[in-house]
């Protein structure tokens, strides 16, 4: 009979048909109904014993159903009287927490407290020696104590450290004012932006004699500003150096009035291979570089490092790059470094690619008509419509189309060529050809959507600013129509109202390259460049 084993359960797992705790059989109803079945079975009939047993089974149905009458009311008491006791548990150990936490300020861990998250209180409060209902006799509250001894200890290293570093930022943010003060005149210009940053004096034993104090002692502005001009002078008066040093052997005879790391021949690379612009490779713009001011270290190395140090390294890093460090989620990370750049002598093993870069310059120098013993880069840039053509590449196919290159296109174009083929031979294009690269440029349509490209990729700065930087072009406009009531940023680019930041190409051209294909006839050519001019 699959209807009658039913009977068996209680009415409370009519309600708590999931709960094993609930869904069981009373062993006291068990052995209630064993004993009442039994009492009956003296007079069951022999022939037919089925009526009296459906008997006892209908009234143990009726008598459950009559409890389940109840057993709803008898399930919510009971649910109701459990979250009352677990209220009245979570309000004892609430209360316990409240006393622990104003009794760890009365020991003197008051800024710890404070400098905790709501992420480490919570984590605190979760402690099995904390979150307990229990009263906070003195005995418990000594195991308390020594519970989070190292725990509030490891709080109180961090809260030291971080009050060093925010005062560190700012007296490093004192530095970068003096620095600024120093180099920057308005109008803005580019060479002003080529200046050492904190990090590059940070190490030097003046500085951190200056910045690297207790928090209690006050350093001010005058005190930064009469010692950073000098070391930063100095600074760029080595680095200067340096660099001639480095590239006047490679550079042969030069004019005896020439500077030489003027000239437009004196290129420099990265060691980084970071593929940089090439107007960004030279003096002083090298010295605002991407990639010379910053290393990877391991998470290992920092920690073993002082604060100040650790500061000076890290004072540029984001909230969630802090995050990683201190979760420990991370064991490698990029830092803040003093300038650097390898400068090998040249006067024992001169470097290839070195010598590569500056012999293809040369080539490119002398085929826009510039002598390159005295051409600097301001001559190369005005030099923007002369374009240049290789020979070697047009000799060795006369069955592709021509390339036309302006020089920065013919710079790259040629230390390419020597890794494959060799040193090219340059020419300069002839009237002939002009004519074709104008039309070429009158038919080209996507050199503007390049252009717009690019420009909104750049870092724009605006000379009527002592720092302000834009990231796109779209943003620089903005900012001098809002602040300086500027509308039309063309014309102001070309008065240097805004400029493209030294680490970056200065004049991106997207039209570096023209293809002549030799459809383009001279008929074609005049009728475009007459309604080019229309």
């Amino acid at each position: 009979m699959a209807g009658p084993p039913l009977v068996f359960m209680t009415s409370l797992s009519h309600v708590h048909q999931k709960d094993e705790k609930h869904n069981r059989i009373l062993k006291e109803d068990v052995d209630r109904f064993i004993e009442h079945v039994i009492e009956q079975i003296g007079v069951f009939p022999q022939d037919s014993p089925y009526p009296m047993l459906s008997t006892i089974f209908e009234g143990a149905a009726r008598k459950h159903r009559d409890r389940s009458t109840y057993a709803h009311a008898i399930s919510t008491w009971f649910e109701h009287q459990q979250d009352v006791r677990k209220a009245q548990l979570e309000d004892d150990r609430k209360q316990r927490f409240e006393t622990i936490i104003v009794r760890l300020r009365n020991a003197g861990w008051d800024k710890e407290v404070d400098f905790l998250s709501a992420e480490e209180l919570y984590a605190m409060s979760m402690l099995p020696v904390v979150r307990q209902s229990s009263k906070l006799t003195e005995g418990a509250w000594q195991k308390v104590l020594s519970t989070l001894d190292k725990f509030l200890n490891d709080t109180r290293a961090k809260r030291i450290e971080r009050e060093l570093r925010d005062t560190l930022r700012a007296r490093f943010g004192l530095v970068e004012d003096a620095l600024r003060a120093h180099y920057v005149t308005l109008p803005r210009r580019a060479y002003m932006d080529c200046r050492p940053q904190y990090i590059d004096l940070a190490f030097m034993p003046e500085c951190r004699a200056l910045l690297d104090v207790p928090v209690t002692e006050t350093v001010t502005a005058e005190q930064v500003a009469t010692v950073i001009p000098v070391l930063a002078t100095r600074w760029q008066t080595e680095w200067k150096t340096r660099f001639t040093d480095y590239i006047r052997p490679y550079l042969g005879d030069i004019a005896p009035d020439a500077d030489p790391l003027e000239l437009a021949i004196a290129s420099f690379g990265c060691d980084m291979e970071c593929r940089a612009t090439l107007s960004s490779m030279r003096y002083p713009n090298l010295l605002v570089h991407n990639c010379v001011r910053s290393v990877r270290r391991l998470r290992e190395e920092l920690e073993r490092e002082d604060v100040y140090t650790r500061t000076a390294k890290t004072l540029t890093w984001s909230s969630q790059q802090w995050q990683a460090y201190e979760a420990k989620t991370q064991s490698m990370f990029a830092v803040s470094s003093p300038f650097c750049i390898a400068l090998p002598p040249a006067t024992r093993v001169p470097v290839r690619a070195q010598l590569q870069r500056v012999d293809s310059m040369r080539r490119v120098v002398s085929a826009l008509g510039l002598d390159p013993a005295r051409a600097t880069f301001d001559d190369l840039d005005r030099c923007h419509d002369v374009w240049l053509q290789c020979v070697t590449c047009e000799t060795r196919d006369r069955t592709r189309p021509r390339v036309m290159l302006r020089w920065e296109g013919a710079t790259d174009h040629d230390t390419g060529h020597c890794n494959q083929m060799g040193d090219p031979e340059w020419r300069r294009a002839d009237a002939e050809d002009m004519a074709q690269v104008h039309a070429a440029q009158a038919q080209t349509t996507w050199q503007r959507r390049t252009l717009q490209y690019f420009q909104a990729e750049q870092t724009w700065c605006c000379a009527l600013c002592p720092m302000f930087n834009a990231k796109g072009r779209g943003a620089m406009e903005n900012h001098l129509h809002e602040k300086h009531g500027i509308a039309d940023a063309e014309e102001d680019k070309q008065d240097g109202v805004m400029y493209v930041h030294p680490s970056e190409s200065r004049s991106v051209r997207p039209d570096r390259s023209i293809v002549l294909y030799p459809c383009v006839e001279p008929q074609t050519v005049q009728a475009t460049e007459d309604t080019a001019g229309q």
